[in-house]
């Protein structure tokens, strides 16, 4: 177990054993060891003529010795590649005029290096490391585009590479081959007697350039030694997990990662031998996918420990087929870089037994330098014993306690200086403060894009030697009673579909709950859960999966599953997929691929149906089905299996309002005349379809049926409570909240311009303040079971929808403090510029702001849509004007100005508007149409 205390019993803060060195440090740096010098010491010591490396290269369908080197021998070949290395660069660094007795020019000066083979990473890493020499690794994992990226943004002063095929375009730099350097280092007499930027107390080691698995977006990470030493020194100390391991560890994972240093240097400078390949003709990819070359390399030489993520682990255990002879030497499998599911640990143990091998589960990320808490298991018991059931039902492992000189906390309220720390048991924001966090912020290598800061100031620290708080945006809780940390989803996980938040994760974790030793489900394979865009701002939860053996139970069955734990309006898609795209470089599973394979149809398959069932595409109710299942997301193997069901209701299959109107926008261009009522008169599929293909009965005028009652009442500020101020001011606060939310959530301008919503509710605020003595309108609406037209104030909980309207030379809203306001108000202006200039400016009224709330029924938006709107149109014709304006910036507007007789103006691409006037937006083209309504 790892040595820890408990600061506080009663909240979740976990801190790891503090050193004595590290205790003592005001700023938080570890100081305990420097690792360019870690070799010298063991090859002076008892230890120099043990082995070191051992490289390796395929021969006919096995492997076969190239070269085992000792710690003193590796020792030798790294300070004579450090002297020949240090002279190579002399003209650089004269020609950069890099001082290199300073900080500053130790952070700013590094290599690139493009390695294949493991024993040249081996070599050039620690040469690099000794001369306090930055190095940014690559190898064939890396892109093209992000290779010439880095070196446009980094300038390294040489590049070395042992693929002579590889070239930097445009770009002047030294390049060394590894051989040339080798070569030069053997004929040298004199080893480096001194690092190339001495006196270095915290030296920036290497800086890695990583994106994980749901983002293309590339950012550098710089780690320093005292970051890496800690990790490192934990890893050494009697308190580790992996404190008595002996025997060689297996080099596997590619260098881009932060993983590859852990496992290459963890155990090398930790005094054990560590396997390598000595050619490129094994890549680490190769090592990750090969079964069959992994059970040779284990069985050949001993090795003792692998580690990998739980992906590619379940691959090995389903290759493995139960046997795992070959791998009886292991003593160790680490578990890193993804959540370590617990079927997938009993299965570990069900394949290799329990009582010679531990299972280390590791959770961190390149910005704390790798890890920053460990739990290992020693048998299936462990395992069931330290599992947790969640609300959802899946069973959760922990990742344990810190290691040491680190502080977890899990919080509460966000990340700010207002959030507090949460009582143990409850789920909150997973924060860390210690020796291996960041002490820069990631490098975003993009010019064209934001990183969102991740480093501030520790408010939380209990110990001066805690200074910097670091957010790793997981979501987990401590356990009271065993005080592990426990992680149940990601912050950026959690999103709003039709409405409702949810973390995508929890579908996965309701999947893993169920039993597949035998049944319905035993056949069910790994499920990754995404939130796939849909329509303008909504989101679709797709779940994949795979299967094994003869598939038992369907997407119903599944679907069926998901719903007994989820809200109604919760729709799951469930795709069957044969394998998941993997990140060659890591073995995690792509996320990003994963969805660009499903938007481009990638897992779409016809079922094979027979002629006499086949449905006819021809047929128009089935043509009019396919437009439907398209704007829902539904596969082709659902649509083939006549999805969506006639009986299944638009509105809790993934369907609201917004895409209402965009399957209405599509059937108005195939020449269906339909309005938006299509949808309040009918909510199930097969009515949809019947009203659409019915031409003897066109749809009628909405009877808004149901045994609630709509209300539209006419709300005046300062006038319709004038007695009563604090009821007065309640009610601006619900009509603000309510268009504040809807314009921040579902108004795509706003999104793309990242309007803030206090912004709007300023707004909102101010414009009700104007009413008070200018001219303008105000409705409310809702669903009652009360009267509609008694006491205003009795509706004040059912109150749905807001708009809100005055005339269109009215001056701009009062209070608000936010100078995009006014940057808003100035690309309006040059919208309706563009448009046919009104006759009487002063007569015309503005349709300025219209908001609502989700209902428990998507239909029920729609209809009160339309009927407060027709209400401001008549308030604006009852106070005599003759024409009203609007903006339309939604399809759903867009669709409503259609159905209530607004004439089409123009077409403006507002994010142009935005770019001219200074406001940035996140869209290139956001289409809006001003659009004017006479009044009669």
């Amino acid at each position: 177990m790892v040595f820890y205390f408990q600061l506080d019993p009663d909240v979740s803060i976990i801190t790891g054993h503090l050193t004595e060195t590290f205790g003592k440090s005001q700023d938080g740096i570890f100081k305990d060891i420097q690792l360019g010098d870690c070799l010298s010491s063991i090859a002076k010591g008892s230890a120099a003529s043990n082995t070191a490396v051992i490289s390796f290269k395929p021969v006919e369908g096995d492997v076969e010795t190239i070269e085992e080197i000792s710690f003193a021998e590796l020792h030798s070949r790294v300070m004579k590649l450090a002297s020949v290395l240090k002279e190579s660069l002399s003209l650089g660094l004269k020609q950069r005029k890099a001082d290199v007795n300073t900080v500053d020019a130790q952070s700013k000066t590094n290599v690139a290096t493009y390695l294949n083979a493991g024993i040249n990473r081996v070599y050039i890493q620690l040469a690099c490391m000794y001369l306090r020499l930055t190095y940014i690794p690559m190898d064939s994992n890396l892109p093209k585009d992000r290779i010439n990226l880095i070196f446009n943004s980094f300038e390294p002063i040489a590049f070395i590479t042992d693929d002579t095929n590889v070239k930097i375009e445009d770009i002047e730099t030294l390049t060394f081959t590894v051989d040339e350097l080798l070569k030069k280092a053997n004929a040298a007499d004199i080893p480096a007697e001194e690092p190339l930027f001495k006196g270095m107390e915290n030296p920036l080691i290497l800086l890695l350039f990583t994106s994980g698995s749901t983002s293309p977006i590339p950012k550098g990470v710089p780690l320093r030694n005292s970051q890496l030493a800690n990790r490192l020194s934990w890893q050494w100390s009697t308190e580790s997990p992996l404190a008595g391991i002996t025997g060689p560890s297996l080099i596997k994972t590619s260098c881009l990662f932060v993983d590859s240093f852990t496992e290459m240097f963890g155990p090398l400078l930790g005094g054990r031998p560590i396997i390598v390949s000595g050619t490129s003709e094994i890549t680490s990819e190769r090592l990750v996918t090969d079964i069959e070359i992994l059970k040779r390399l284990i069985s050949q030489y001993q090795i003792t420990q692998i580690t990998s993520v739980p992906t590619q682990l379940e691959l090995w255990m389903n290759q493995m087929a139960g046997d795992g002879t070959a791998f009886k030497s292991l003593r160790v499998i680490v578990s890193s870089g993804q959540m370590l599911p617990y079927t997938l640990a009993l299965k570990i143990f069900a394949v290799f037994g329990s009582g010679n091998l531990r299972l280390l589960n590791l959770y961190g990320s390149t910005e704390v330098a790798g890890d920053v808490t460990a739990i290992s298991f020693d048998s299936k018991e462990e395992v069931s014993k330290a599992a947790i059931q969640l609300s959802t039902g899946s069973l959760v492992l922990p990742v344990g306690k810190p290691i040491s000189n680190t502080e977890i906390y899990v919080v509460e309220g966000g990340t700010g200086s207002s959030s507090k720390v949460a009582p143990m048991g409850l789920e909150g924001e997973v924060l860390t403060s210690g020796a291996g966090i960041l002490i820069e912020e990631p490098i975003l290598t993009l010019s064209d894009k934001k990183l969102a800061p991740t480093l501030s100031r520790n408010y939380l620290m209990k110990s001066p030697c805690f200074p910097r708080l670091f957010q790793t945006g997981d979501i987990g809780f401590v356990c009271s009673k065993s005080e592990n940390l426990y992680i149940t989803g990601r912050v950026d996980d959690v999103v709003k579909v039709n409405g409702v938040k949810i973390s995508v994760g929890n579908v996965d974790q309701i999947l893993a709950g169920l039993d597949r030793s035998s049944g319905k489900f035993a056949s069910l394979g790994a499920t990754i859960t995404l939130a796939l865009e849909k329509g303008e701002t909504s989101s679709q939860l797709v779940c994949f999966y795979q299967t094994s053996g003869n598939k038992t139970f369907t997407d119903r069955d599944l679907a069926a599953i998901v719903k007994t734990h989820l809200m109604s309006f919760l729709h799951v898609i469930f795709v069957e997929v044969p394998t998941f795209p993997i990140l060659k470089h890591s073995g995690k599973i792509d996320k990003v691929k994963l969805g660009q394979n499903y938007k481009t149809g990638a897992y779409e398959k016809r079922s094979i149906v027979t002629s006499a069932t086949k449905r006819e595409t021809s047929d128009e109710r089935e043509v009019i089905r396919r437009i439907f299942a398209r704007n829902l997301a539904l596969s082709e193997i659902a649509v083939e299996n006549g999805e969506p069901d006639d009986n299944a209701d638009f509105f809790l299959i993934g369907g609201d309002s917004i895409l209402a109107a965009v399957v209405i926008s599509e059937l108005r261009k195939k020449g269906y005349k339909v309005n938006m009522n299509l949808f309040t008169e009918n909510q199930k599929i097969g009515d949809l379809l019947d009203a659409l293909t019915n031409v003897a009965n066109p749809i009628a005028q909405s009877s808004l049926n149901g045994s609630k009652v709509p209300f539209i009442r006419e709300f005046q500020p300062g006038k319709t409570f004038a007695s009563d101020s604090a009821l007065d001011a309640q009610w601006r606060n619900l009509i603000a909240n309510i268009l504040a939310d809807s314009f921040v959530e579902f108004e795509p301008m706003a999104i793309a311009i990242n309007l803030n919503r206090e912004t709007v509710y300023q707004i909102a605020i101010g414009r009700m303040k104007q009413f008070e003595v200018m001219p303008g309108l105000l409705f409310v609406a809702g669903f009652t079971l009360s009267d509609p037209n008694g006491p205003l104030n009795d509706l004040f909980p059912e109150v749905s929808a807001v708009t809100l309207g005055y005339p269109l030379l009215t001056p701009e809203s009062p209070g608000v403090s936010d100078p995009l306001y006014q940057k808003i108000e100035e690309a309006f202006e040059i919208c309706n510029s563009r448009a046919e200039k009104l006759e009487d400016p002063s007569k015309c009224f503005s349709s300025a702001m219209l908001g609502a709330r989700r209902l428990n029924a998507g239909n029920d938006i729609i209809q009160l849509l339309i009927l407060i709107e027709e209400s401001l149109i008549n308030g604006a014709k009852r106070l005599g004007f003759n024409a009203i304006r609007s903006i339309n910036t939604s399809v759903v507007t867009r669709i409503m100005s259609d159905e209530l007789g607004y004439v089409h103006n123009c077409t403006v691409n507002i994010a142009e508007v935005f770019g001219e006037i200074g406001v940035k937006t996140n869209q290139t083209e956001i289409l809006v149409d001003v659009v004017t309504k006479k009044l009669d």
